[in-house]
């Protein structure tokens, strides 16, 4: 079910460790903006290890929140960003699909 994050409460009450029957994460901005506040509100997104695809579309930060480097992530999919620095993919021992 889609939902918009406004602000770090939000993303906190997201509870994604919590939701064991979650596959899929697809975090998606709708602009180039990209702010401190972004950056609080990732910090806080903590997907539980039952999520085996995250799909990153328009992410406009320098660098990728940490939660890319999810030990158990299968599926990694990147569009539309801006980052000038990528964590180090090889350390995802289970990836088998990244684009």
């Amino acid at each position: 079910m889609p939902q918009n994050v406004v602000d770090a409460q939000d993303a906190i009450g997201a509870n994604l460790e919590g939701m064991k029957a979650l596959r899929k994460l697809d975090l998606r901005w709708s602009n180039d903006s990209y702010g401190s506040l972004d950056k609080r509100m990732l910090h806080q997104l903590k997907p539980n290890v039952n999520v085996h695809c995250l799909v990153i579309v328009g992410y406009g930060g320098s660098r990728f929140p940490t939660l890319l480097i999810h030990p158990f992530l299968v599926d990694l999919r990147l569009s539309e960003c801006h980052c000038s620095f990528l964590p180090p993919l090889g350390q995802l021992a289970y990836l088998k699909k990244q684009f």
